[in-house]
């Protein structure tokens, strides 16, 4: 599953309806002669990608798969296998929503074909714009058609032209080396729709945020990542609704408002006149406002001139000497310039997670601390 790189009711439903009866009419309509319509016509039926799953479904294709599988908002997946008869084509799926959703509520953004499933299928009645029929058409024909390629592969069986619109948006050509001829088709449009409704944003307080507490202490090692923050006290990745409830507030004008499923937002707070600007993360695979998001990451300075105590009793204004006894033991690089000494320590699975801990004068003046664990690791920790 791969991201781009973000309710299904009433309103969403006539949306579909609309792009179906218009799928009705396309089957009716000519084929473009422009490549970057993202069309084919497949045994006399125009596609033209992205299309609602629905709409695919309902041209004669059966999902090899639980078409109720979720997908997460923003995310695409790739080479899902459809059926049709005694064809079979490798499919793009994706989710342009806020939420995450079942794959059956999603968009099919691409499709190809190879020369294995056309023969398996005894044949493949297929043309793409221009004219240019499967098994018929050569190089040649493209180049008149579509003018010169993006990209041009030349392999020992086969050579791949590639018309390439901008990201995620682009049609590959095979033409076998032996015969000369189209033998492999792949069509990619994951733009959003201009005609896409997004499902409203839940208010309801997401699970892991209610099920959130704030620790009774400081933690004794530094991988607890419990702290005490501006007086108070934080278990990282903690809800920005957990800071609000301490005092700080939100500025609204330089914060998201929501966050998609899984996604990420910038979030500003602040408290007693300092500001605290951080990227806060969605843990929930719906959308949701920026309350309901958790801050990974928290940093006492100069720039933000409020309390912090971390475990083992680190904190700002603390010599160089009592923060070397107080990592003893710990994972620490240290590095030195002409202007601070900096250590940072690391802790938990990811590379981002730890500590940097800056001293001006052998004297801490910063220290920054972060924990954000994978979706899947913190959510299956609740």
């Amino acid at each position: 599953m791969k991201r781009i790189g973000k309710c299904i009711g009433a309103v969403l439903l006539c949306c579909l309806l609309a792009v179906g009866a218009a799928a009705q009419e396309q089957d009716e309509a000519q084929l473009s002669e422009d490549v970057y319509s993202f069309q084919m016509m497949l045994d006399g039926q125009v596609y033209a990608f992205p299309m609602t799953w629905e709409q695919f479904v309902q041209m004669g294709w059966t999902y090899d798969g639980d078409p109720g599988q979720t997908l997460d908002a923003g995310y695409y997946t790739s080479s899902e296998v459809f059926e049709k008869g005694e064809l079979e084509c490798y499919v793009d799926v994706i989710n342009f929503d806020i939420n995450a959703l079942p794959l059956e509520q999603c968009y099919v953004g691409g499709i190809s074909f190879d020369e294995y499933q056309a023969d398996k299928a005894g044949g493949l009645d297929l043309t793409l714009p221009g004219g240019l029929v499967y098994a018929q058409a050569v190089q040649a024909d493209a180049q008149d058609a579509y003018g010169t390629p993006s990209d041009v592969y030349e392999g020992e069986y086969y050579t791949k032209l590639t018309y390439t619109y901008e990201s995620y948006r682009e049609v590959e050509l095979q033409f076998s080396a032996e015969t000369g001829l189209l033998n492999g088709v792949s069509i990619r449009n994951l733009s959003q729709p201009e005609d896409f409704v997004a499902s409203p944003v839940s208010q309801q307080v997401p699970a892991i945020v209610e099920s959130y507490q704030a620790p009774q202490a400081v933690g004794e090692s530094l991988d607890s990542f419990a702290l005490s923050y501006a007086g108070c006290l934080y278990q990282l990745p903690a809800p920005v609704s957990a800071f609000l409830d301490n005092g700080w507030t939100l500025v609204e004008d330089d914060s998201e408002a929501t966050v998609a499923g899984r996604d990420i937002g910038w979030v500003t707070l602040m408290y007693d006149n300092q500001r605290l600007r951080v990227l806060a993360q969605n843990y929930s695979g719906q959308a949701t406002a920026v309350a309901n998001c958790f801050v990974t990451d928290v940093e006492a300075s100069d720039d933000c001139k409020v309390d912090i105590l971390l475990p083992k009793g680190i904190t700002l204004g603390m010599t160089q000497e009592q923060l070397e006894a107080a990592l003893a033991g710990e994972t620490v690089e240290k590095e030195e310039s002409s202007l601070y000494t900096c250590y940072e320590v690391s802790c938990g699975e990811r590379s981002t997670d730890g500590y940097e801990i800056y001293l001006r004068d052998a004297v801490v003046y910063k220290i920054t601390a972060e924990h954000a664990p994978r979706y899947d690791d913190f959510t299956g920790a609740q």
